[in-house]
């Protein structure tokens, strides 16, 4: 036992103690970092809007949708893998732990490897297929592709091993590699686009070398700090039987990410069709929107870890007991933010760009979306708890509804009858049939469980 907790010094027990407290505890730290992640994205697209100009801008934001779809099925595995992780360290189960991140660990440079090489070659054909306008914009973002591809390695790693420290209960520690990542690739964009000139290619390489440098750092914080651990590229150890039961609830997870990153694809060709400056005016408020929804996602990530390990305990009360503290939590700032923001619109757009064409489109994207902030809480946490039980098949579900079926046809719906500004309600609408298809999945779930036996708390 004294064993056990030596190596397990610096992550947290979510199975005992109030539920608010460790949801809060765990998400401000994600928060921080999501925040300060967003914050060197939003430098990385002030610093090219100001330095290179609105096409720039329009050509690095465009390529958002597209290299979050190819990611988001491997990373969606990911997930899947940190869910099962949270639930062997809820049980105690430390060489399950062991196991699994060797495993994951294993087939991180071939899964690397194999999306390098298929990408690449598509980057231009994705491009033309979003309508990205010919000429300056549609180089300027196909040069931004081909950089960013190959550093998909320091990426997956250096959210790899957050989700690692995370299903353990450490939340700090990942904040910290983030900081570090992030403060290199502010100082690198300032060097490479404004010192150096180097335009979308610098923006693209310090993105690349600083995420690289942090997930160097943490494998090696992690091989040191937790000994029954070993991260390294060099071993293929694979246990066949967990990597099953990862692809059970990381599949459906990758696709529910990877109908998501769709639905954006869609979102951002319908949207390419009105030309760059009304582009430029989307991603600079797709920024804004990012960084509003960090704390739902912060919450989003807490929820999960804490199911994941109350669920390996079978302690089913204070599953329930989480959930409605997240969407409180998560409820309540959507509810703020939807009033707080509306009437800031056009100074925080005035940060990326100064034409008056560009700023008019995000301010009008902010005062339709910011307003139904609390709908997409209420589904993330709803899809957390779901997730974090092992039920990744109904926000799979839920994502195919609200991301496609409705989010993208309203849009184009929207968009066709009553013109381009109107499209941006879609957002709402999807967040709403999605809250239906997951809180009727929850209730029938509660339902079916009340009544089976649990395991009395720990003394």
């Amino acid at each position: 036992m004294e064993e056990i907790s030596n190596q397990t010094q610096g992550t947290t027990d979510m199975t005992v103690g109030s539920p608010r407290r460790h949801i809060l505890l765990f998400a401000l730290p994600i928060l921080a970092g999501n925040v300060f992640q967003q914050l060197y994205s939003m430098v990385d697209a002030i610093v090219v809007g100001k330095a290179v100009g609105g096409m720039a801008l329009a050509g690095v934001g465009t390529t958002v949708p597209i290299v979050t779809l190819i990611t988001s099925l491997f990373a969606g595995m990911g997930l899947g893998a940190s869910v099962l992780l949270s639930q062997f360290y809820g049980a105690g189960d430390l060489d399950k732990v062991r196991r699994l991140v060797s495993s994951v660990y294993s087939l991180l440079l071939p899964i690397i490897a194999v999306l390098t090489a298929v990408s690449l070659p598509l980057a231009g054909v994705l491009l033309r297929l979003l309508h990205v306008p010919p000429g300056d914009t549609f180089t300027m973002a196909r040069l931004y592709m081909m950089i960013v591809i190959p550093g998909f390695l320091g990426s997956f790693g250096f959210y790899l091993n957050a989700g690692i420290l995370q299903s353990m209960g450490n939340s700090t520690v990942p904040f910290l590699f983030l900081c570090l990542a992030c403060g290199m690739n502010i100082v690198l964009d300032l060097v490479f686009v404004f010192l150096f000139h180097w335009g979308v290619v610098g923006a693209a390489m310090a993105t690349v070398i600083s995420e690289t440098f942090s997930w160097v750092v943490g494998v090696v914080y992690i091989n040191r700090r937790y000994s029954f651990l070993h991260l390294t590229l060099l071993k293929f150890d694979v246990d066949k039987k967990l990597l099953v039961h990862v692809a059970r609830v990381g599949l459906p997870t990758g696709i529910s990410q990877s109908l998501f990153s769709l639905g954006n694809v869609f979102m951002q060709r319908l949207i390419n069709e009105y030309g760059t400056l009304f582009m430029a005016g989307f991603t600079g408020a797709n920024h804004l929107n990012t960084f509003a929804t960090m704390p739902i996602q912060s919450i989003d990530t807490a929820v999960t870890t804490f199911t994941g390990q109350n669920i390996g305990q079978g302690r089913l009360d204070r599953v329930r007991r989480g959930l409605r503290a997240g969407l409180l939590m998560a409820g309540g700032y959507g509810a703020v933010i939807g009033v707080l923001a509306l009437p800031f619109g056009g100074d925080l757009m005035s940060l990326f760009v100064n034409e008056e064409s560009v700023i008019r489109v995000g301010v009008v994207f902010l005062r339709t979306v910011l307003p139904f902030f609390v709908l997409q809480a209420v589904l993330y946490v709803l899809n957390a708890v779901l997730r974090g039980s092992g039920r990744a098949v109904v926000p799979m579900v839920s994502m195919l509804v609200s991301m496609l079926l409705v989010r993208v046809l309203s849009a184009y719906s929207l968009a066709a009858v009553f013109g381009a500004d109107s499209m941006f309600y879609s957002y709402g609408l999807g967040w709403a049939a999605g809250i239906v298809i997951s809180a009727g999945s929850y209730l029938y779930v509660r339902r079916r469980i009340r009544g089976v036996p649990q395991k009395r708390p720990k003394m």
